[in-house]
This record gives structure tokens, C-alpha cells and sequence, in this order.
């Protein structure tokens, strides 16, 4: 994701609340694992853009899903925005 512009990556970002609601519903406990390592492991991409207003918007996703997710994914939010806060205070 090098390369695109500020806007297809914030529109991206529009679309993972969706997304996670999609796979909640649809999918076996499997491919919801799966899926969640997808969407965290673009999220914490995203997180670190070099534009500000990726990575404001990325932090309103983060904080977003962690309304709708599993228990179990939570700890994949936390882990997030634990590093998140690291990397400020450095």
C-alpha cells in the first residue's frame, strides 16, 4: 500500500466496519480468525502512514471495531494500540 493516494487509503478504511460485521455474520469461526488477522494486520499498516489523515482516520477504525468484535479479537485491538502508544512516547 506504498504508493496509493491519502484518499483510497481512508476509503479503505470506510470499509472495514462493514467488513467485520459481514464476516461476523457469514463466516465459520475459521475464516473469521483468518479475516481478523487480515484487517489487523492492514489496520496496523494504516496506523503508520505517512499522512496524517490515514492515520487519524485508522485510529477512529481501530477504536470503532473494538465496539463490534469478539472477545477474543479484542486482545488484537489492544495489542494495537499498546504499540501505537509505545511509538508516541518515543
Amino acid at each position: 500500500m506504498v504508493k496509493e493516494s491519502s484518499d483510497i487509503k481512508v476509503a479503505l478504511l470506510d470499509q472495514f466496519i462493514p467488513l467485520v460485521q459481514l464476516v461476523q455474520e457469514k463466516c465459520t469461526q475459521a475464516e473469521q480468525v483468518q479475516a481478523a488477522k487480515e484487517i489487523f494486520r492492514m489496520l496496523d499498516e494504516l496506523l503508520y502512514d505517512s499522512k496524517e489523515v490515514v492515520k487519524d482516520k485508522a485510529i477512529r477504525i481501530l477504536l470503532d471495531i473494538r465496539h463490534i468484535v469478539e472477545t477474543d479479537q479484542k486482545d488484537n485491538i489492544m495489542n494495537l494500540t499498546l504499540k501505537l502508544a509505545h511509538d508516541e512516547d518515543s
